[in-house]
């Protein structure tokens, strides 16, 4: 998956105080550039997370309120993951003839002497 090229920070900055809405955008074109750049299955992730994102924006009052609830957003989600690799760190294989019990007869291979 490629990034769109995107200005310089300082050119971003400028953008955002001369014309908010030129940066708004390009925040909306790189975004669509990235999602479509991905696989289809990935593509359905992105959308769905670039959904919650701007629903997130929405419900924002300010800039910092959206970077914090963002931001919250991302850490819980980080936190789920190191959870789940903790967990799959300390689980064992399981070999499911032994966890079921099951026995079988071992049958020896015939041997023939050849002369």
């Amino acid at each position: 998956m490629t990034q769109p090229l995107l200005p310089s920070f300082n050119e971003l900055v400028q953008l955002a105080q001369q014309d908010p809405q030129a940066l708004e955008s390009l925040r909306l074109h790189a975004c669509e550039q990235l999602i479509q750049a991905a696989t289809p299955e990935e593509q359905r992730k992105l959308r769905g997370l670039q959904f919650k994102i701007d629903m997130e924006r929405q419900r924002s009052k300010s800039t910092t309120s959206i970077c914090i609830r963002l931001s919250e957003k991302m850490h819980t989600a980080f936190t789920q993951l190191k959870s789940v690799l903790s967990q799959a760190q300390t689980m064992r294989p399981v070999d499911p003839l032994v966890e079921k019990n099951i026995s079988a007869n071992i049958l020896p291979f015939s041997t023939h002497q050849q002369s």
